[in-house]
């Protein structure tokens, strides 16, 4: 029953397939509980849409109120986020889902009322797509990949370009999928979800335009532009840093090849889910976006991918920083085959929160402008391969290095030298500016929302207390307390099992990354202690 008008008795039979929908009468049984309910909720939207209130207050009557104007204030109400419309059904039951469907068209906002991505007005009216959802379908034989079209048509086999990824790829089979149902079609056209079979290298995310051409011509254009708020691609899938890590071995030598293509398969659907190798360990590390994440990935290649594969210890992400300036000069001299390379390169690090490094800023001085303006691309991109590498392993416990900016004093180098001594020496250099750089930890910390009981609320306060929690927040939703709390993610480690045993099993609680701030000495050499085993003088 819908209480936005009085065509709202709704009857479903045949297990919900026959929808019929009439007027309530007078006569009906819930006539006065439909009416009451009406009113409430003109009354209550009219303290939210202008419109509706002075139709209300000129009239002096609620009861008469049509239910278009009703329609239309609970639109700009859910389009205002000033209240949400909420719809009763069974989808199991398949009872309401057509006014389910209908509330949509109604209520929320159409693809028109949106603001659509900037990249879209270079494509259009060529083929532009996105790809958000990649499945391993081993009964249909291999990927299939979601798409979203926003420009042009996408015809079965036809040829694409990844423009994510930098590489053509021919699509094969077009599907319209109903449910865990597909049905194959020879096109469609933009604004329509699709499956396609073929694309063996795009990952979720990825931004499918109709040829390399069309991509060098966008990217040409935004060049000459010097428009550097618009990109080329979509906006994807933003997925935040990992904060928890282990490792992941194979039961055998034999399971390692299976392990290697479903940890290959599990990336190419999560993108929240990192693998790497551990260089001095050789070992295959997973980062994730928490112990349930990884948890869960653990099951999948069991179940799935039948290899049982083990987790190790898991272990927080930190990162680590510069807290003051520091400067070093390198000079590379080696004979490699016939051939010296030599590189003189002098670098330095600024404290910087909240940024990213992208490339080396140029310091300029009196005596270095020359050498800086005569600095090639291809050397400036070699020093930043090599600072990229370097900043992916910090002095204390190799954790990525953040929030510094890397500049560039001096360049000089031998010809015949190849870009790859260049990047060798820019990455040495940095590691000895970070070494005295004075390098500290970051640890994560999370915004932490519990809702409790009133009886358990100082017993978990005292609990997060102890794990160094500082509180944001106290309030009431109905009869629980909401406790806003921010911790840091080292102290949360199994917080679910503890939540449950200090309450009883009746709270619950769910948590987000914050930020990143820095440890003190006591904390930093804890946890240095904690990871290597070694506390250190």
């Amino acid at each position: 029953m819908s209480s936005n008008d009085n065509n709202g008795d709704v009857l479903h039979s045949d297990r919900g397939r026959q929808y019929l929908q009439r007027a309530l009468t007078p006569e009906d049984e819930v006539w006065d509980a439909a009416q009451l309910a009406r009113c409430e909720l003109i009354d209550t939207l009219a303290d939210l849409d202008t419109p509706l209130a002075e139709y209300v207050l000129e009239r002096e009557c609620m009861e008469d109120v049509p239910a278009p104007l009703m329609k239309e204030a609970i639109r700009r109400a859910t389009l205002n986020q000033d209240a949400v419309a909420v719809v009763v059904g069974s989808s199991y039951k398949n009872v309401g889902v057509q006014p389910l469907m209908n509330a949509v068209v109604d209520y929320l906002p159409s693809p028109q009322d949106c603001t659509q991505p900037a990249a879209l007005s270079l494509y259009a009216p060529s083929l532009c797509a996105l790809a958000f959802k990649i499945v391993h379908d081993r009964q249909r034989g291999g990927v299939l990949t979601y798409l979203r079209v926003y420009s042009g048509r996408l015809d079965k086999g036809q040829r694409v370009y990844n423009l994510s990824g930098g590489r053509s790829e021919r699509l094969g089979q077009v599907l319209i999928a109903y449910a865990d149902h597909y049905k194959e079609v020879a096109s469609v056209a933009a604004g329509n979800i699709v499956v396609v079979t073929g694309l063996q290298a795009t990952s979720t995310g990825d931004t499918l335009v109709a040829s390399h051409s069309v991509a060098s011509a966008v990217q040409k254009r935004l060049a000459e532009a010097g428009d550097e708020d618009v990109t080329p691609t979509l906006l994807g899938v933003q997925v935040p840093d990992p904060v928890f890590f282990c490792s992941v071995e194979a039961p055998s030598a034999s399971h390692q090849k299976a392990l290697d293509e479903a940890l290959a398969q599990l990336q190419r659907e999560d993108p929240s889910l990192h693998v790497t190798q551990d260089e001095e360990t050789g070992q295959t590390v997973l980062s994730g976006m928490g112990e349930l994440h990884l948890e869960i990935i653990r099951d999948r290649i069991v179940k799935e991918y039948k290899v049982e594969a083990e987790l190790g210890p898991l272990q927080v992400a930190y990162r680590e920083t510069c807290t003051k300036v520091a400067t070093h000069t390198l000079e590379l001299d080696k004979m490699i085959g016939d051939r010296r390379q030599q590189v003189t390169i002098t670098l330095s690090v600024f404290p910087s929160p909240d940024s990213k490094f992208k490339s080396v800023s140029y310091e300029y001085s009196q005596d270095n402008q020359e050498n800086l303006r005569a600095l090639r691309r291809y050397h400036l991109s070699a020093i930043n391969r090599g600072v990229s590498a370097a900043l992916r392993s910090g002095p204390v416990l190799s954790c990525p290095v953040v929030d510094l900016r890397v500049g560039l004093h001096w360049f000089m180098v031998r010809p015949g030298t190849s870009e790859t001594m260049v990047a060798a020496a820019a990455a040495q250099c940095l590691q000895k500016v970070l070494g005295e750089g004075g390098c500290q930890l970051m640890e994560p910390v999370m915004v932490v929302e519990v809702v409790v009981e009133e009886a358990h609320t100082s017993t978990l306060l005292s609990d997060l207390s102890r794990r160094r929690a500082n509180v944001l927040h106290l309030s009431h939703r109905q009869d629980m307390r909401v406790l806003t709390v921010e911790c840091p993610l080292a102290e949360l480690m199994g917080y679910s099992t503890a939540i449950r045993t200090l309450t009883s099993g009746t709270a619950s609680f769910s948590m987000e990354l914050s930020h990143y701030r820095l440890v003190n000495a006591f904390q930093q050499a804890t946890i240095i202690e904690d990871v290597t085993g070694f506390r250190p003088s």
